[in-house]
């Protein structure tokens, strides 16, 4: 789904064919190495039905895979001239943190968390931003 939805959006976004097949790898392995880290930090059993990988490598082992992969798509990201996969991390970043202090963030803390996360990963273009915003807001989503 990840895919056709990239597909989808650059009906707006016009990047060619060879950055979007790039961009696709490159949501894949960031999306394989973020389940394996939220299955430790989630203390997970299993994902889909089949044991999670920290039961099986141990916990050392699949953090170094999981960073291994986030290492490459990140080559894979500054080849393409975008490097600014940090802000990936930061919407995670805050889930636990508010899971480990017991703290509730506010609908509004929650909101703009959430916000933020949705538009830096779309584009730097300031009238689709208010676009998304506008539709975000529109359908309910927040």
């Amino acid at each position: 789904i990840r895919t056709k939805l990239a597909s989808a959006l650059n009906y707006w976004l016009k990047i060619s064919d060879e950055k979007l097949t790039a961009v696709g790898e490159i949501v894949q392995i960031l999306h394989n190495s973020s389940l394996l880290i939220d299955d430790i930090q989630d203390n997970s059993i299993l994902r889909r039905g089949i044991p999670v990988a920290h039961s099986i490598y141990g916990v050392a082992s699949t953090i170094n895979a999981a960073n291994y992969a986030m290492i490459v798509a990140l080559e894979k990201t500054l080849e393409l001239g975008h490097p600014s996969l940090l802000e990936l991390h930061r919407g995670q970043g805050m889930e636990i943190y508010w899971r480990d202090n017991f703290t509730c963030p506010s609908e509004e803390e929650y909101k703009e968390m959430t916000v933020k996360n949705i538009l830096r990963q779309r584009t730097r273009d300031v009238e689709v931003k208010r676009y998304c915003i506008s539709l975000l807001e529109r359908l309910g989503s927040f």
